[in-house]
């Protein structure tokens, strides 16, 4: 078994792990996604990382695979200053708040 590297949050590791009906072999937990994926990257073991840094964090001996049937999810949350002056981040705020219903 590979040992698996750990994000921050390492219950979307956990998800996926027993949706593949597998106890994984807890390694290092490095604190945010791109120190995980250097740990991979020097073949300490591998890791379970979110779609969003496929094709945005590139380094040697890292590939990426999807998971199939995987059905992990992230909640995101999106915090910001009351009284933005901003017009930029204001219409960006406005813009999430009607997305997200």
């Amino acid at each position: 078994h590979e040992t698996f590297i750990l994000p921050e949050q390492i219950s979307g590791t956990l998800h996926v792990a027993a949706q593949g009906g597998y106890a994984p072999k807890l390694g290092a937990q490095p604190g945010g996604l791109v120190a995980v994926i250097a740990l991979v990257s020097l073949n300490r073991g591998v890791a379970v990382v979110p779609a969003s840094v496929v094709g945005h964090i590139s380094l040697p001996n890292v590939l990426y695979r999807t998971i199939e049937g995987c059905d992990a999810t992230s909640w995101l949350s999106l915090i910001y200053r009351r009284f933005e002056k901003s017009a930029a981040v204001v219409r960006y705020i406005d813009k999430v708040k009607r997305e997200a219903g």
